[in-house]
């Protein structure tokens, strides 16, 4: 990855340096090679009345991070 960052000397000299970092990159394994049908999707549908909040939302993320983030979020709005 290669970052370009400009530097101002004067009103009219600009001035190039190029900044590289080394990424490595790893990828998940695939741990299911099911194919899926019309009945495993059809399964994950919830019928129910409408979810209007997510602060319950912990699956795949910290309880106190989203519940930080909420926060912020309400009083950036309301600002």
């Amino acid at each position: 990855m290669a970052v370009y960052v400009v530097s101002l000397i004067s009103k009219v000299c600009l001035t190039w340096q190029v900044i590289s970092v080394n990424e490595s990159v790893s990828w998940l394994e695939d741990m299911t090679h099911e194919t899926f049908t019309e009945d495993t999707f059809t399964g994950w549908i919830k019928e129910g009345s409408k979810k209007l909040t997510i602060d319950d939302e912990t699956n795949f993320c910290d309880p106190n991070l989203l519940r930080n983030v909420l926060s912020s979020k309400v009083r950036k709005e309301f600002q």
